[in-house]
């Protein structure tokens, strides 16, 4: 796993209204986990979206970065590895 830029991190809190959870955080443990324990997914960072315009600012941001990214809306799905999502 990478790591994410401090300065990226900073300018995408600054552009959305809801959280950015990142490793070492409790809360971060229990949004990458889900519910759908058939897979771990390890995430660099997650963004808990609260609007649409949360996930656009997200994308957006992550293009602009050379993040890849990857949007799982509900924690229930196993879905695509981070390592092997969208970039």
């Amino acid at each position: 796993m990478s790591e994410t830029p401090a300065f990226s991190v900073g300018g995408l809190r600054s552009r959305i209204s809801g959280n950015v959870l990142l490793p070492g955080q409790k809360v971060f443990d229990e949004a990458r986990r889900g519910l759908n324990l058939a897979r771990e997914h390890n995430p660099e960072l997650i963004v808990a979206a609260h609007t649409a315009q949360d996930v656009a600012a997200a994308e957006s941001h992550a293009a602009s970065h050379g993040l890849p990214l990857q949007v799982h809306s509900t924690g229930h799905g196993i879905g695509t590895p981070p390592a092997t999502a969208c970039s």
